[in-house]
């Protein structure tokens, strides 16, 4: 990859905080776990979410770098949801999302990540081999199914490896 021209930093926002763009009012949201470095933002007017890799309708969420960090970042969006509640949720993937069926999704969201996490240390506290442990794990069904593009990638596996591997289980 390489740019054309040199890339500058104007200013750094830190998550949790609000800071103005083109006369808005913006929210910058931490949103990592799908990936190591993810954002999210809240734009007070017009009342959008821009949720990053999250609350998606056409895919469950997939985990590339951290449950823990997915679970929090899910927890935070439904935060957002309640506090402010946006008008329109823009997922990263899929179509926008009204007030109602973005909570849906992400609380459908929050419970299969948790139920992942709780497989992931059971199978640790019960000392399976690595492949029945992800066989385990693989097995906690997804909030809903996904897009063939998507499933060529193999998220629910990807998904079980990465809750073995943060609660030190065999993968």
């Amino acid at each position: 990859l390489s740019w054309p021209l040199e890339l500058r930093v104007d200013r750094a926002v830190e998550p949790g905080s609000w800071f103005a763009c083109d006369g808005s009012e913006v929210l910058a949201i931490e949103a990592r776990g799908h990936v190591g470095d993810g954002h999210a933002y809240f734009l007070r007017e017009p009342g959008v979410l821009l949720a990053g890799d999250y609350l998606s309708p056409m895919t469950y969420p997939f985990v590339l770098s951290s449950l823990a960090d997915a679970i929090a970042t899910s927890n935070r969006l439904l935060e957002v949801i309640a506090e402010h509640r946006p008008r329109w949720v823009i997922p990263g993937h899929g179509r926008p999302l009204g007030l109602e069926e973005a909570n849906e999704i992400g609380t459908a969201d929050l419970a299969y990540l948790e139920r992942l996490a709780a497989a992931a240390a059971d199978v640790k506290d019960r000392g399976l081999s690595s492949g029945d442990a992800l066989v385990a794990v693989y097995g906690v069904e997804p909030p809903r199914t996904t897009t063939d593009d998507f499933d060529l990638y193999g998220l629910r596996t990807i998904n079980a490896r990465t809750a073995l591997a943060e609660k030190g289980s065999p993968r």
